[in-house]
């Protein structure tokens, strides 16, 4: 069965076939009007305005796929990088801060604890002259027969004890004023002499 319909010309009553724009005798303009074949190819799949835009959906879709996916690996890679130049960073920081504090504290910790020692060091000194001392006007007080026995003053360590039973000899007295300057250099600052029986006798200030 044909499809196929004609329309009548207006202007010279020429039977014209549907499709053609003008009379092909007077030439005027004639109605297009779509057959129905023209309405059944339009309406086919893959073909026409519709099916092409439908088809064509699907590559927009990898495309903006495609280019999300490349900007997120961008930013990550960006960010990690930060990251580990920030952490590299905060490394030397820590390191160049923990030198300083090290060396100082090393510092104090060494002048605290050669303190005592030098302390220490001094009264030894200081002890060992005192017997020196002692021992020396001891020999130069039993060489004039005075008959001494001299040691530091248990309740007082700048006092000087004599015990004899020549303590109220004028050449005691005489004796010690003489060594008073080498008794006031270990820091002796006064002197008691006292009898046997535990009297003291005479209190001397070098």
């Amino acid at each position: 069965m044909s499809l196929a319909k004609e329309q009548t010309c207006k202007g010279c009553g020429l039977s014209v076939q549907l499709g053609y724009p003008q009379c092909p005798r007077c030439k005027m303009p004639l109605t297009v009007t779509r057959t129905p074949l023209a309405s059944i190819a339009d309406n086919t799949p893959g073909q026409g305005g519709t099916a092409l835009q439908s088809g064509s959906s699907p590559n927009w879709l990898w495309i903006a796929g495609a280019v999300l996916v490349v900007g997120i690996a961008i930013l990550v890679f960006s960010g990690g990088s930060s990251n580990d130049d920030k952490t590299e960073a905060a490394i030397e920081v820590d390191d160049s801060d923990e030198d300083a504090p090290i060396e100082d504290n090393t510092r104090s910790v060494n002048t605290t604890r050669s303190a005592p020692n030098e302390i220490e060091t001094a009264n030894t000194e200081v002890k060992q002259s005192k017997r020196e001392v002692i021992s020396e006007l001891e020999s130069l007080l039993n060489q004039s027969r005075l008959w001494v026995t001299l040691s530091v003053l248990a309740t007082s360590d700048s006092t000087l004890s004599i015990v004899s039973g020549s303590c109220e000899d004028a050449a005691m007295k005489t004796i010690i004023r003489k060594s008073a300057a080498k008794l006031k250099a270990v820091a002796f600052v006064d002197v008691h002499c006292f009898a046997k029986h535990g009297e003291l006798l005479f209190s001397e200030t070098l």
